[in-house]
């Protein structure tokens, strides 16, 4: 469910979804796969919303923002 929310730029269900299986996982000492696709969408879901302080515009993207590298 969470990588639905994600794919669809719905960050807040994504996360939500994705700390609810990790809580499963940690609460019944569930590891292995489920834990690390646990990990996997939380990933998933903050990378839905730009960290703003994370990327800088390329200068010499045609408007100014189409292209990102590490600030």
């Amino acid at each position: 469910m969470s990588r639905v929310y994600a794919v669809l730029g719905r960050a807040e269900p994504a996360r939500h979804h994705a700390q609810r299986v990790l809580d499963v996982c940690l609460e019944n000492g569930i590891g292995d796969w489920d834990l690390g696709f646990a990990y996997e969408a939380l990933a998933r879901a903050a990378a839905v919303v730009p960290d703003p302080t994370r990327h800088v515009a390329s200068p010499t993207s045609p408007r100014g923002g189409g292209r990102y590298h590490r600030g």
